[in-house]
């Protein structure tokens, strides 16, 4: 049975092996080698734990082993990331990771979700609510680019719950 938690700073590696091997395994049939090795080479489990101390980060997991996450920036209602073990794709592992970002943008009162889909992934998003929009170029640290989807999802008014207010 998979279950959908929070992550912690413990998962770090984990989530970076995942997102790598994702990239790598899933990546291929739209991008050649030189853009996975981009899209890989700044990659850290520093830079995950940043994320996790930063955004709404959240695992999927059976019997104690990670098999994707899923990343939200609360702030900007950006769906950052959605990955998941290639050996577990097409399994419903995302679309349950999804699931649980969007229900967390719905309880803060977001109206809307975006993310830069890889093409790849454009239909995984797609399925799920999103609608597409214009190809765009996604530039990575270094400077290198590849093509990305911006995607965008509306929430309902009325499935969307008022945030929290804080002290």
């Amino acid at each position: 049975m998979v279950t959908i938690r929070k992550a912690a700073q413990k998962d770090r590696e984990s989530l970076c092996q995942i997102q790598v091997s994702a990239i790598r395994e899933l990546g291929k049939s739209h991008y050649g080698e030189a853009d996975l090795e981009a899209w890989t080479s700044g990659l850290s489990p520093h830079r995950h734990g940043k994320y996790i101390a930063d955004r709404f980060v959240i695992v999927a997991e059976a019997e104690s082993e990670i098999l994707g996450f899923g990343d939200l920036d609360p702030d900007t209602g950006r769906v950052c990331a959605v990955y998941v073990r290639p050996d577990h794709a097409g399994k419903g592992i995302g679309s349950a990771i999804l699931a649980a970002l969007i229900s967390e943008a719905k309880r803060l009162g977001l109206r809307q979700l975006h993310c830069h889909a890889s093409l790849n992934a454009r239909e995984f998003y797609q399925h799920r609510g999103f609608k597409p929009g214009e190809v765009s170029k996604h530039r990575f640290r270094d400077g290198r680019e590849i093509d990305c989807i911006s995607m965008t999802m509306t929430l309902r008014k009325e499935d969307r719950e008022p945030a929290e207010a804080s002290d």
